[in-house]
């Protein structure tokens, strides 16, 4: 398999490393960018000074286009080394704010193109509609992850390189692995962010009216308190309040995995079977790559 890896220069050219020593990319449902770090050699050629973004391709596929975090040279007399890490556009959704207020007949369209234009970043077209609330330093990740709630009770994801999602795929690949293929499977829990309680203040300042338990936590003997005050959010639904910040906490809590040779083009919620998975939406993606080859681990929630 091909794996390309493209530097972005100031002038808007761009330039490859000679050889691609390590690298990993990261992308999960739950967060809002993908991740991406590398080292890389060149043997004569120079580097650029500097480095506005970086591209990495597999199998011809752009997977990630990111602006680069971190960017270091190291020359010595016979080779020079670099190290890059990078995080996807949609990153900056996270770092925008937008001003606070009550916005009606919202829909991912508009909130696109009422505040500010991100550079790289594109997003499905979709016109159903809900209101949001808007509180104090709240970013354009939180509009959409309300938005994306409201109209389908899941939190929104990034599909392809920088493209957000708040709908499920029409056309989901399903990829099937033989036994064969699979370098390892297994499964994980993971417990840190769960919460037992949620108690949210209604108009009168209890705490009473609108509660959650997971059961999760209380077979687990877990106990985590969680009081918020009213959530004008979801103050047509007011039970939604303690259903999302619950669903936040349950994300990532039970995942099977897999891992198999090279990378054949698998998104987040395509499916897949195979090891101890049968037909699970992908939640988790990390690629690895190093002299040993190229490895793809895929997760899916059970």
């Amino acid at each position: 398999m091909i794996c390309q890896m493209n530097f972005v220069k100031s002038d808007g050219t761009e330039a490859r490393p000679n050889y691609i020593m390590s690298f990993t990319f990261d992308k999960d449902a739950y967060t809002p960018y993908t991740r991406f770090s590398a080292e890389f050699v060149n043997r004569n050629d120079p580097f650029p000074d500097d480095c506005y973004a970086v591209k990495l391709y597999l199998g011809g596929k752009l997977i990630h286009f990111g602006m680069a975090d971190t960017y270091r040279i190291t020359k010595t007399d016979n080779c020079r080394r670099g190290t890059i890490s990078s995080r996807g556009y949609t990153s900056m959704l996270t770092e925008n704010q937008i001003p606070p207020g009550l916005y009606t007949g919202m829909t991912i369209n508009k909130l696109f193109n009422s505040f500010c234009a991100l550079p790289n970043v594109s997003h499905e077209s979709n016109y159903e509609s809900s209101y949001i609330y808007v509180r104090n330093g709240s970013t354009m990740w939180d509009g959409i992850t309300n938005l994306g709630y409201k109209l389908y009770g899941r939190y929104p994801y990034i599909r392809g390189a920088n493209n957000v999602a708040i709908s499920l795929p029409e056309s989901p690949k399903s990829l099937e692995l033989e036994r064969p293929e699979i370098f390892e499977y297994g499964s994980f829990v993971d417990t840190r962010k769960l919460a037992s309680d949620f108690h949210m203040k209604d108009m009168d300042g209890s705490y009473k009216t609108y509660t959650l338990r997971e059961s999760e936590s209380v077979n687990r003997d877990i106990v985590r308190y969680r009081y918020f005050d009213l959530d004008q959010r979801f103050l047509n639904d007011p039970d939604m309040a303690c259903e999302y910040r619950n669903m936040l906490a349950k994300s990532g809590l039970r995942r099977r995995f897999l891992t198999y040779h090279e990378y054949k083009g698998e998104d987040l919620y395509d499916h897949v079977t195979g090891g101890n998975i049968t037909d699970k939406a992908i939640l988790g993606i990390r690629i690895t790559g190093s002299s040993k080859g190229i490895f793809t681990r895929l997760e899916t929630e059970y």
